[in-house]
């Protein structure tokens, strides 16, 4: 399609809201904007385009040079590429004027040396994109009504939202996100998603009281059901490891496996955070607390675990100073929220980290009570040792 369209006088201009796709790209849902003159289908621009066959994308999004550009097409294309969802059409309360400056934004911007932006999921996608082109066109209201007002959730609230029916993908995504993306906001800067973008330009009112949205409508699709994570999946293993360390204390092997599984899974979440702390050029990546509680360091643990699991006592006690050191860091961290120095909302991943270190730290100590000091059972208690075995490795009795 041509770069600039030229459309007939009497134009309306509707926002086009797609609901969440199947594909985890897609689960966040969609913005364009719908031009009709009544004379041909509607055109239909798209700040949403990108290309996905780029063999370098990964290395674009690891330096953040990831491109979006405003493209364009016709209503017909527009619907089969949407088929498969919900469209919700809200026509804007806009005057010709209005209309005919908003048309020329949109054919100056859709020109190839004009389109592309960079992209941030937060604050510069293709909800933001539409939002402040409304605003610009009505001269600042969407941003006068909504600025005043408080925001409802947090950036990291509204992706939480979002993402409400995949939490282990939440999880994995707001662990390594800072306390820059906790700040409060207005109702004006959340509108990140496409959802959110729709239910707000329901409440702004035009300088003479009349609504801004004229009447909406709904497209109804074939859309596929997306998967659905259970919510009680990722409860359940977290239960699980904490309920492996408690019984720890009595069962050596399944203390060993809690340990183990632990270990591995704080110390791989603490590689990610520091990696996305290290290497990624976001500033909403920057520094997650929960490097602390999550951290690195837990890997160091592997090799005890490994040997409760093989009924073998190995650095009980440097795992117990390790667990201690890291408790206290992330006790320490939490007492800086509490007096508001530290703003990051992100207690349920840390509490949950420091219920595991001293669960952890209560096996380790009942091992080490039954083996003797340093992890070697004392000299009245050791068991009898063949003459093949080295005199520094002792098997544990099962029950313990």
């Amino acid at each position: 399609m041509a770069a600039s369209i030229a459309f007939a006088a009497a134009i309306e201009i509707a926002v086009l809201t797609m609901t969440p796709g199947t594909e985890l790209f897609a689960r966040f849902g969609h913005t364009a904007v719908s031009v009709d003159d009544g004379t041909r289908d509607p055109v239909v621009y798209n700040y949403g385009t990108f290309n996905g066959k780029d063999p370098a994308l990964v290395e674009k999004f690891l330096h953040n040079r990831v491109d979006y550009w405003l493209g364009v097409t016709t209503w017909k294309p527009f619907l089969k590429h949407y088929q498969d969802r919900h469209i919700t059409k809200q026509l804007l309360n806009l005057s010709e004027e209005e209309a005919a400056r908003m048309v020329a934004t949109l054919n100056w911007t859709v020109r190839p040396e004009n389109s592309a932006y960079r992209y941030d999921w937060f604050r510069n996608n293709c909800s933001t994109k539409v939002r402040d082109l409304i605003d610009d066109v009505t001269r600042g209201d969407v941003r006068a009504q909504l600025s005043a007002r408080p925001g409802k959730r947090t950036i990291r609230g509204v992706l939480e939202n979002v993402l409400q029916p995949l939490p282990t993908v939440f999880f994995s995504m707001s662990i390594g996100l800072n306390r820059r993306i906790d700040e409060p906001v207005s109702r004006f800067d959340e509108l990140a998603m496409p959802g959110d973008l729709m239910e707000a330009l329901r409440e702004v009112k035009r300088a003479d009281g009349s609504a801004l949205v004229k009447n909406e409508g709904e497209i109804v699709g074939s859309p596929k059901r997306p998967w659905r994570e259970s919510p009680y999946f990722l409860q359940a293993l977290s239960g699980l490891l904490l309920a492996c360390l408690f019984l720890g204390r009595w069962r050596v092997r399944v203390g060993g496996l809690g340990l183990l599984v632990w270990s591995f899974i704080a110390g791989l979440i603490g590689t990610w955070c520091l990696f996305w702390s290290l290497f990624l050029p976001y500033p909403d990546t920057s520094f997650s607390a929960n490097i602390i509680a999550w951290n690195p360091l837990m890997w160091m643990l592997l090799p005890t675990s490994v040997a409760l699991i093989r009924r073998r006592p190995h650095a009980l006690r440097r795992a117990q100073g390790l667990l201690f050191i890291l408790m206290a860091a992330t006790v320490l961290e939490l007492a800086t929220h509490v007096v508001g120095i530290g703003k990051q909302a992100h207690y349920g991943f840390t509490l949950y980290a420091l219920v595991a270190d001293i669960l952890a730290i209560g096996m380790l100590r009942e091992r080490e009570r039954v083996l003797g000091r340093g992890g070697e059972a004392p000299a009245e208690h050791a068991p009898q040792l063949n003459d093949e075995r080295s005199p520094d490795v002792v098997e544990l009795d099962g029950s313990t």
